[in-house]
């Protein structure tokens, strides 16, 4: 990935935060970076690594990020549902009870139709 890439997750990255209702400039800038750095290396979106980010935040930030934001990510293929480290972050946050739970067994069924 080049320089001019990685200007452009971290923006992409800081949109995702600021989407989920966290202001990118309280997180500390060591932990955002490494938060990127660790995603990009495992083939993660930015809208993924702001996710698992926010596994990390006080439950005060995690209670209030909206859980529509994620549906819709989904719906437009920026967070994948089909990968474990999202459904892990997904259960973590508690966002089961808010319709990606739903969500997730939805997908799982699929993934199983696709196996048979």
């Amino acid at each position: 990935m080049t320089l001019f890439s990685h200007f452009f997750y971290a923006i992409r990255f800081n949109m995702a935060l600021h989407q989920l209702g966290v202001n990118p400039k309280i997180v500390n800038i060591i932990h955002r970076q490494s938060s990127q750095y660790t995603a990009i290396l495992t083939g993660h979106s930015p809208q993924e690594a702001a996710l698992f980010l926010l596994t990390m935040l006080p439950i005060n930030f995690q209670y209030s990020a909206p859980a529509d934001v994620v549906i819709k990510w989904s719906a437009k293929g920026k967070v994948r549902l089909s990968d474990h480290t999202v459904q892990d972050a997904i259960h973590k946050l508690e966002f089961y009870n808010s319709g990606l739970g739903a969500l997730l067994d939805l997908n799982d069924f699929y993934a199983r139709q696709n196996l048979d």
